[in-house]
């Protein structure tokens, strides 16, 4: 039984990340067993962990270094596509 649990959610723009224990995850490259996801936090937190799955998607490894921001939240649409919740957007629900 692994610790983690995985599931991909697909975003309006056609995007998929992996989510794992709340925080989620963009495909980066294949590898020769399987496939290498980054946090999708790199860009703007520049969060370096990173984990890597089998060619049956099961978690193989995940880098030591820790997530240096919290859990994103994403809401299903009733379309089925997810949508993160930001400060931004809360902020303009609260003006409307």
């Amino acid at each position: 039984m692994s610790l983690f649990s995985a599931t991909d959610i697909r975003l309006g723009n056609g995007k998929t990340l992996r989510m794992v224990n709340g925080y989620t995850f963009s495909f980066s490259n294949r590898l020769r067993n399987g496939e290498r996801w980054l946090c999708s936090s790199k860009r703007t937190k520049l969060c370096r962990v990173s984990i890597n799955f089998d060619n049956d998607g099961r978690l193989l490894k995940m880098s030591s270094y820790p997530h240096n921001h919290g859990r994103p939240t994403y809401v299903k649409t009733s379309q089925g596509f997810y949508v993160k919740i930001t400060s931004d957007y809360t902020t303009k629900l609260e003006q409307s």
